[in-house]
């Protein structure tokens, strides 16, 4: 659905910003969200609590879907990019 959406709405500008900005905001509330608990618990850091660090694993997947063509990404993959790339960046260097 991810790789079609572009194409059927390619013609039409205002669609394509539409549908971009309801797919970054369906995901960006809920992990701001979670990473504001993970701050407040002392977890993660403030410069975390950011629409762009926030919904980055989720893009992450998404491009797992769209780029490989997958119905079902495998758990491999998923444990990649939570292990070794969201808590990474949600933590910080160290």
């Amino acid at each position: 659905m991810l790789r079609a959406l572009p194409a059927d709405v390619e013609d039409d500008p205002e669609r394509v910003r539409e549908n971009r900005d309801q797919l970054g905001r369906a995901a960006e509330r809920p992990w701001l969200t979670v990473l504001a608990w993970a701050a407040a618990c002392g977890e993660i850091g403030p410069a975390a609590l950011t629409p762009r660090v926030a919904t980055v694993a989720v893009d992450l997947l998404r491009n797992e879907y769209a780029l490989n063509a997958m119905a079902v990404v495998p758990d491999s993959a998923l444990v990649e990019i939570v292990d070794q790339v969201y808590q990474a960046l949600v933590r910080g260097p160290g």
